[in-house]
């Protein structure tokens, strides 16, 4: 019986063995289309099917720390652990004038009894 040729077997078709991905970096190769052979080197990027380095602006310093922050205390933060004593000053200066002030008034209301040269009989 024969074969109609529509029947008949095709040869075996042999397909192009991949490169890509062997290791070497064969004709056509590029960063884009085989990126498993052709590697940019470090600090470099593929851009157009060609390694092209890359260019980074320097690092700014890193910015000063800013200085500590020192309150001051008011001048009233600095007496209120000393305000009992201060009231205490007070009213001690305060007693002490009141006696001085009676002292005075009190002398000046005394009779003398020294000897005048009148002697009233």
């Amino acid at each position: 019986m024969a074969m109609a040729p529509h029947d008949t077997p095709l040869p075996p078709t042999v397909a192009p063995t991949p490169t890509c991905g062997n290791g070497v970096i064969n004709p056509g190769e590029t960063c884009v289309n085989c990126a498993l052979d052709f590697v940019c080197a470090s600090g470099q990027v593929c851009q157009g099917g060609i390694c092209r380095v890359i260019l980074t602006s320097p690092t700014p310093a890193p910015p000063l720390p800013a200085p500590p922050v020192v309150e001051r205390p008011s001048f009233f933060e600095k007496i209120k652990d000393y305000s009992l004593y201060i009231g205490i000053g007070v009213g001690v200066i305060t007693i002490i004038i009141v006696i001085i002030v009676l002292a005075i008034r009190n002398n000046k209301k005394r009779p003398s009894f020294s000897r005048s040269g009148n002697n009233n009989k």
